[in-house]
């Protein structure tokens, strides 16, 4: 048996990423429980993304 290790890094050789990312925008996801198909624009988390690329 072989230990699995790994370091994880973003692209500027940032790490420490073992308790999680902070999100830069935050959705909470209960607010709306309703269920559409892929790529449906009132997708919550689908919605949010195309508001902050709109606003760039």
């Amino acid at each position: 048996m072989y230990p699995t290790i790994y370091k994880l890094s973003n692209a500027n050789e940032e790490g420490g990423y073992q308790e999680g990312i902070e999100p830069t925008y935050n959705v909470d996801e209960i607010e709306k429980l309703e269920v559409f198909a892929l790529g449906d624009r009132r997708e919550l988390l689908l919605a949010k993304a195309l508001e902050i690329i709109k606003h760039k």
